[in-house]
């Protein structure tokens, strides 16, 4: 059956050899943006294994532009995470003052004691409070300098796909009104993006088809490089395309 059926049998990961002539390795704008999620040691890993991928590695056009489109968006929310933290902190602590004040224990029990406990939660508080505020001084903006996107223009310096002209961005798009009918991966789960629309450099493109672009640059690049082995790198866990 695995003869007839491969396309059920994918390779385990410890089948693939980074080292095969004609391996070509690419990755999906969410690895890149996640170098700005990661504690800064596993980003630095990350960075080291790509870089030491050498001339194997390739950027979709489609994936460098969504990178490009997000990256501040992400660094903004990785900034208003510590507001979002101190904010549910005091509200938990709140709470539970609130739950337990309503069971009058001062009054009404003859042993329980939360005077300690609330004291100990407002000398926690204040603690975490205070390395956080450190944490969030030294934390990136959207207006510095960004050491992760210089060191991905060094990365791909001539290794992304050529941007594509409206024609080809229509063909693709007429051809992924039936694939997403016929539930055809990839892209078809991103449906619930349509009529959303962005421009670039004169191009229109229609959101819900941004997998589609990229999966098709992928195939267009891998067969006329002669690829023997393709590898995507993506951090998507839809049904239709991972």
């Amino acid at each position: 059956m695995k003869n007839i059926f491969s396309g059920f049998y994918p390779n385990s990961t410890e089948k693939i050899d980074l080292t095969l002539k004609g391996t070509l390795v690419t990755f999906d704008a969410n690895v890149l943006l996640n170098l700005y999620r990661y504690p800064l040691s596993a980003s630095e890993d990350i960075f080291r294994l790509m870089e030491g991928l050498g001339d194997k590695i390739w950027l979709p056009y489609h994936a460098g532009l969504e990178y490009q489109r997000n990256r501040l968006v992400v660094i903004a929310d990785q900034k208003r995470r510590f507001r979002e933290v101190k904010t549910t902190i005091e509200k938990g602590i709140e709470s539970i003052e609130g739950d337990l004040g309503k069971l009058q224990l001062q009054k009404r029990h003859s042993t329980i004691n939360i005077s300690k406990l609330l004291s100990d939660l407002h000398i926690a508080r204040d603690d975490f409070f205070a390395a956080l505020e450190e944490k969030e001084a030294a934390q990136r903006d959207v207006t510095d300098d960004d050491p992760t996107r210089e060191r991905l223009n060094i990365l791909f310096r001539d290794r992304i796909g050529k941007p594509p002209d409206q024609d080809w961005i229509k063909k693709v798009e007429e051809d992924g009104k039936s694939r997403y009918t016929a539930k055809c991966p990839p892209g078809y789960c991103d449906q619930a993006k349509a009529g959303e629309v962005f421009t670039h450099e004169g191009a229109v493109y229609k959101r819900e088809f941004g997998d589609l672009f990229l999966w098709k640059q992928l195939l267009e690049y891998a067969k006329n490089q002669d690829a023997k082995q393709l590898i995507l790198v993506t951090d998507d866990d839809k049904e239709d395309w991972w």
